[in-house]
Order: C-alpha cells, then structure tokens, then sequence
C-alpha cells in the first residue's frame, strides 16, 4: 500500500486570512510540474486528500486533473496532519492516498514516517512517497523524495 504526502504549492502572502491564500502563477506551474513528474515516476495515488484552504484544495485540483481525474476528498485534519490524520486516512479505506497538507504538519508527519531518513523539510509543492504496511502504519518506507519539482527541460 502506499501513501503520499505534499505540500501545497507556492501561495500569495496573506491577504485578509490565510483560508483565502491563492496559488500565483508560479504555484499553479510548480504543482503541474510535480505532477507531471508523479506521472514520469509512476506514482499512482487513487485519492488526493486536502484539507478546507483553498491552496490546498487547488494544488489537488491541479493533481488530481494532470492525473487524470482523480477523486477529491475535503478533510479538517489535513490541516495539522498529525498522526491522527492517518487514522483518519485508515476509516476511509482508501489504498493510495495523495495528502495536500501544510507545514510544519506535513513534514512532521514525513519525518515521523520516515525515523530512519534525515528529517524531510517540505517546500512548496514537495512531495513524498511511502510503502506502507497499513493505515496507520506500523512500518514505513520513503521510497520517492521530490523536496522541488524537477525542471521542464531536461538536458
């Protein structure tokens, strides 16, 4: 089973509450990036998970469409992403789950994930990948660390 952690991507600084924060431009590019790159790597999440701010909602937007119209799923925890979370994720039943979260929760949670790596710091639009045994997991690997989208021309 697998489970993949991202932060959501580059937003506008706080306008009248951080609930409203908007993607700019070089958000919106940065998360089709990344996914696209989930497509090259072939990392196939079957959910994209977000919590209620609207940055978050968008980048699993952008996600969700690039690969090819996965479902959406709103959730409160998201937003701290506390081990909790993946209890949460559990009651779902879902097999790969993509969670759109927020620092500092989500690399926390990476990082809880991931005890025997160096602790993972999420940028905008990072992303993680894990095996997992279960949800919650009593083990877990890092198999995929993508801490900024790769660039659009390769070399």
């Amino acid at each position: 089973m697998q489970l993949f952690l991202m932060r959501h991507s580059i937003a506008e600084p706080t306008v009248s509450t951080d609930f409203l924060r908007n993607l700019t431009p070089e958000g919106v590019e940065r998360a089709q990036r990344v996914s696209l790159h989930m497509k090259t790597l072939d990392l196939r999440p079957s959910i994209v998970v977000h919590s209620p701010l609207l940055r978050s909602r968008q980048t699993a937007e952008i996600v969700a469409r690039t690969l090819l119209g996965l479902p959406l799923v709103e959730l409160e925890e998201v937003i701290d992403a506390d081990t909790g979370l993946l209890h949460v994720l559990a009651a779902g039943q879902w097999r790969a789950p993509l969670v759109v979260g927020h620092n500092p929760g989500i690399s926390a949670l990476a990082s809880w994930l991931s005890s025997n790596t160096p602790t993972l710091r999420f940028q905008p639009a990072s992303l993680a990948a894990f095996l997992v045994d279960e949800l919650p997991p009593k083990q877990a690997t890092l198999t995929h660390w993508v801490p900024l989208p790769p660039n659009e021309a390769t070399p």
